[in-house]
């Protein structure tokens, strides 16, 4: 983490008395500084007679014409400058920071972390001008790895909420919702809101910003309200009846949800819901395996499920048309992850293998067997890892290119789960675990280490779903939990 150092090497002296430099000099030899120094005198002198009206109608019509790099140039030097002019100007200052270049100030600053930036900022007047720098904080948000949220859209999305309508970041503000929010899931702090009305266990959950989806034994989907302000559902705001059994499996898009159940049906809804009217219903039912559908999942025009027959089934979303069986599992499949863009699958079944699958030609490109001493109850992937959970109460890591297995978390050495692994969800950092032990546990995806244990269920947990905000569980309990670290 570091900034961009100087433009010439005079700019790196300590500067005694009254004469700085910012780091805007031209380097001496420069074939164009007389040309530019020239019309730099012009140019001053053309601002001068302007008025303020005028000069902010040619700084937004300048900046309207830089890219995005110059654009971080011209931030960068504002910091400078705003430093360096918010510096005291008494000579006796015994300050070691007042004698330093600005850029070098801040170069100085962006080593620390940030609880020791807020605590530098109590030094003095100039010290908390100095902190509260935006750059200093953008820097903090934009770490590899640390106090990221879970995808580059909800980073966007976060930054929009925190950008004032002059079009300014407030990087401050967003950096302390990121570190809150990290440090909550660190200590396992959260605010647990519990739904109740289904009449048998949960299955599966999935939510989004308004609401939870939730499956169960009892064969129906409800549909939970999460913008009304109780902090305890006692009853769902909708229940959607059309299986004839358990629904084992749920996938949320937008308003399009997808279901899939022991009774070998899967079933595409509409869940829009407006003030006025509503959509909701049943508009496509898929019918072509013969056995209990035990997972699913859709992106974009396709959907691929698997089952209790073994197979897995690719479908049109637009027609319901099975596209492709991919045929190659010995037992029953279940768990599936499927990512459209490059026509990729990876699969978990009861015959202890994981599978990854070209769902072009409908062929596995890699087989891991034997990969858990019993059967693969869930599996995710990304670009670099799979991470899969089984009924022998192991997480394990493996690589998504060769197959080989790269970490393991035992349940007997790492403060692990004591009963089967029923779910899992990863992201960049951190990764959420379900069990038969009734709990949920959080660990970091790099080191493995535990991070915090989540305790409220009377049963086992069955299903996770998580954001950067929340965890939503369901349980043969028969309830639905929202955890939320957002409001701690």
């Amino acid at each position: 983490m570091s900034w961009p150092g100087p433009s010439d090497p005079s700019d790196c002296q300590v500067h005694n008395g009254t004469t700085r430099n910012f780091g805007f000099t031209m380097p001496n030899g420069h074939p164009k500084k007389n040309k530019t120094a020239e019309r730099l005198k012009i140019f001053r002198q053309w601002l001068a007679d302007t008025d303020e009206d005028e000069r902010k109608l040619l700084i937004r019509e300048l900046l309207n014409d830089c890219d995005l790099p110059n654009l971080e140039y011209i931030s960068m030097l504002i910091s400078r400058l705003r430093v360096a002019r918010s510096r005291p100007t008494t000579n006796g200052s015994k300050d070691p920071l007042t004698l330093l270049p600005s850029h070098i100030v801040l170069r100085i600053m962006a080593y620390l972390d940030p609880v020791s930036l807020c605590r530098s900022s109590r030094v003095s007047r100039y010290w908390r001008l100095v902190c509260s720098e935006p750059m200093l904080w953008r820097t903090l948000c934009q770490l590899p790895r640390e106090f990221r949220l879970c995808s580059a859209e909800a980073e966007s999305s976060q930054l929009r909420s925190h950008t004032s309508e002059c079009g300014t970041i407030r990087w401050k503000e967003a950096f302390s919702e990121r570190y809150r929010l990290w440090r909550n899931w660190h200590a396992g702090r959260c605010v647990v809101r519990t739904f109740t009305g289904h009449t048998q266990g949960i299955t599966c959950v999935q939510f989004d910003d308004d609401r939870i989806v939730s499956g169960s034994s009892d064969t129906t989907i409800r549909i939970w309200d999460l913008r009304g302000s109780s902090d305890v559902g006692n009853l769902g705001t909708m229940a959607l009846n059309g299986h004839s059994a358990t629904v084992r499996c749920l996938d949320l898009n937008g308003n399009v949800l997808v279901s899939g159940s022991n009774d070998f049906s899967i079933k595409v809804w509409n869940v829009d819901v407006n003030p006025r009217w509503s959509s909701i219903g049943c508009r496509m039912t898929m019918l072509g395996h013969s056995n209990y559908v035990r997972c699913l999942q859709m992106d974009h025009e396709h959907l691929i499920s698997g089952s209790y027959d073994m197979h897995l089934k690719l479908w049109s979303l637009n027609t319901g048309a099975c596209v492709r069986t991919l045929v190659g599992h010995n037992d029953s499949v279940l768990c599936v992850q499927y990512r459209d863009r490059d026509s990729l699958a990876v699969s978990g079944s009861a015959d202890n293998s994981i599978k990854c699958w070209d769902t072009r030609t409908g062929r596995p490109e890699m087989t891991i067997h034997n990969a858990h001493d019993n059967a693969v109850t869930c599996v995710r992937f990304d670009d670099h890892r799979i991470v899969s959970g089984s009924v022998d109460r192991m997480i394990k890591m493996w690589d998504v290119r060769t197959g080989k297995c790269m970490h393991t978390i035992d349940w007997k050495l790492a403060e692990g789960h004591t009963g089967v692994v029923r779910c899992l969800q990863v992201d960049t950092w951190r990764i959420v675990s379900a069990a038969d032990d009734r709990t949920i546990k959080v660990w970091n995806v790099d080191s493995l280490q535990r991070l915090c244990t989540l305790h409220s269920h009377e049963d086992g947990v069955t299903c996770v779903q998580f954001s950067d905000r929340q965890i939503v569980s369901g349980s043969y309990d028969k309830t639905v939990k929202l955890w939320d670290f957002s409001r701690c």
